[in-house]
Formats: structure tokens, sequence, C-alpha cells
């Protein structure tokens, strides 16, 4: 079983995406060199802009300042996330999954609200927000590698321990690979 949890800094969550932005096959050709870094470090400032509002939106998160952090869980997990509400280290979630459904069997986000069970469909791309007292769990992961971006609370813990603090060399080794 693998669970990898890490935060990134806003800097250097920009310094990724700008870089990548900027590197992408599948985008259109990069403006003249003149304006390249600055159009894709408006898009990266923008993604994290958006991020950081999503997280506000929610009811209650009030001032608190966000961070960004990423999970990676392969199974098989053999276990859940139990339900619960989120304690007073958190105000709020946002997530977004990284990659399809159809990459991983089980790992399901549920929200019980209003004496009903709601089983949440995470193609990839798509972010749901929840107040920390919702309650939500995780079905247990029995096949593949689930991959979500969180926005939370910067005093947010991510859990159990042992989250990795994204540094600038591993932004780099990141951007140069």
């Amino acid at each position: 079983r693998v669970d990898m949890r890490l935060t990134i800094p806003d800097d250097l969550f920009l310094r990724v995406l700008s870089s990548s932005s900027s590197s992408s096959s599948s985008s259109p050709p990069p403006p003249p060199p003149s304006s390249s870094s600055s159009s894709s470090g408006m898009s990266a400032s923008r993604t994290l802009e958006s991020l950081q509002a999503c997280f506000k939106s929610i009811p209650g998160t009030g001032h608190r300042k966000p961070k960004i952090a990423l999970r990676m869980t392969q199974g098989p997990t053999n276990a859940c996330i139990d339900f619960h509400c989120d304690g007073g280290y958190a105000t709020g979630t946002v997530q977004i999954a990284l990659n399809e459904n159809t990459e991983y069997k089980g790992g399901n986000l549920c929200f019980f609200v209003n004496d009903q069970l709601h089983i949440l469909e995470r193609p990839a791309g798509s972010m749901c927000q929840h107040p920390a007292k919702v309650l939500h769990g995780v079905t247990s992961l029995t096949e593949g590698t689930r991959l979500s971006l969180f926005v939370v609370d910067e005093q947010n813990g991510l859990g159990e321990g042992n989250v990795v603090v994204v540094s600038a060399q591993d932004a780099d080794a990141f951007v140069a690979s």
C-alpha cells in the first residue's frame, strides 16, 4: 500500500504550473519568447487564485489561509476513511480528482447529508467542496491508483503524519524531468 501526502508552498506550486503549462505538448504554441514565461506565470497565478477562491467560498472558512496538498493512494488498501466530520484543524476542503475513476476500484468519496448517502462520481478534473461539519468518508481502494489535489486550511495536518513538504529542489527536479 502506498499513501503519499504532500503539501506544496504557493511559490513552488506556481513554479511547477508555469513550467508544465509552457512545455505541454497538447496546448497551443507558446507566445513569442519575450512574453512566454509571463503568460504562463499569469495562467498559473489565475489557477492558484481560482483554487483559493473555491476554498474561501465554502461557508465557515472565513479568512483562513489555504494550502495546496496532493495525495496519491495505491490499492489495495484494505482500509477506508471512516465517516467523520473534520476537526478544529479544518474549516473546509476542496478536492479535485486528478485521474479518471476508471483507473481504480473503490476509493469512493461519500457524504451523508439530510439522512441520505451520496456517493460522488469523480471523473478527472471534477471538484467537490465541503465545510468541516459535513459527514464524509472514503471507501476502501481495492485496485489501482487514486490521485487528488486538495485545498485545505494551512493548519490542516492531513491525517496521520509523514506528510512531505515539497522543497525548491523537489520542484526543480520535477520541472526538469
